[in-house]
C-alpha cells in the first residue's frame, strides 16, 4: 500500500485544523453518551440517526455547527480504528455547508500524505497530527457527491511510526445524514 507524495500546507488548510478542534469536542460527550455536565454538554445533541451516521448539532459562542460522524466498520491494523472518526461539518457563520475531515486514532507522520478513497477513486489529503483534511476544494465537493453514492469510504494514512493504517467507513445512511447536516444548521 503506497501514498502520494509529500504535501506541503496553506493557511486554509491550517484554519481547518483549528475549526476541528471544536468538532471533536462537541462529539466527544455527544458520541459516547456521556452524562456529562456543564455548558459544553448542554450545547451539544444528537438529532438524527442515520444508517452507521450519527447528526450532531453544537450551540456555541461562534455560533451553530452540525456534523455527520461514523466510526470505522474495519480497520488495518486492527487496533488502528480506536478512537478514529469521519466527519461532515458545517459551519454557516463561516459559509462552510459540507467540510470533510477524519480524525486517526494516532498522530501521523508530519507531512506525510493520506487519501480518502469511494469506491477505488482517490482523493488526496494532508496529515495535522490526527488529523486529515481534503486538500482541493473542488474535490471535497466531488468526494461529497461520490459518498451518496458509494458504498464505502477508505482512509489511508501513514502513523508518525511509519504505519500505513487503513480505516473503512460504511456510507449507509450518508445521504439522509447529509441532509440533516444542511436542515439542522441553518
Amino acid at each position: 500500500m503506497t501514498l502520494p507524495g509529500k504535501v506541503s500546507y496553506n493557511s486554509a488548510m491550517l484554519c481547518r485544523h483549528r475549526i476541528t478542534n471544536c468538532l471533536l469536542a462537541a462529539s466527544a460527550a455527544t458520541l459516547a453518551g456521556l452524562a456529562a455536565t456543564g455548558e459544553a454538554a448542554a450545547q451539544s445533541r444528537m438529532i438524527k440517526k442515520s444508517g452507521e451516521w450519527r447528526v450532531i448539532a453544537h450551540d456555541g459562542t461562534d455560533g451553530r455547527i452540525c456534523f455527520a460522524v461514523a466510526t470505522p466498520k474495519s480497520s488495518d491494523p486492527p487496533a488502528a480504528a480506536n478512537g478514529a472518526h469521519f466527519y461532515v461539518s458545517a459551519w454557516p457563520k463561516d459559509g462552510v455547508r459540507a467540510e470533510i475531515s477524519v480524525k486517526t486514532s494516532a498522530p501521523m507522520k508530519p507531512g506525510a500524505p493520506a487519501s480518502i478513497a469511494i469506491d477505488q477513486v482517490f482523493y488526496k489529503a494532508f496529515s495535522k497530527g490526527d488529523r486529515a483534511f481534503v486538500i482541493d476544494p473542488t474535490d471535497e465537493l466531488k468526494l461529497i457527491e461520490a459518498m451518496k453514492k458509494g458504498s464505502t469510504a477508505t482512509v489511508l494514512a501513514q502513523s508518525e511510526q511509519g504505519v500505513v493504517t487503513r480505516d473503512i467507513y460504511s456510507l449507509s445512511g450518508i445521504s439522509q445524514a447529509l441532509q440533516a447536516v444542511s436542515s439542522g444548521c441553518k
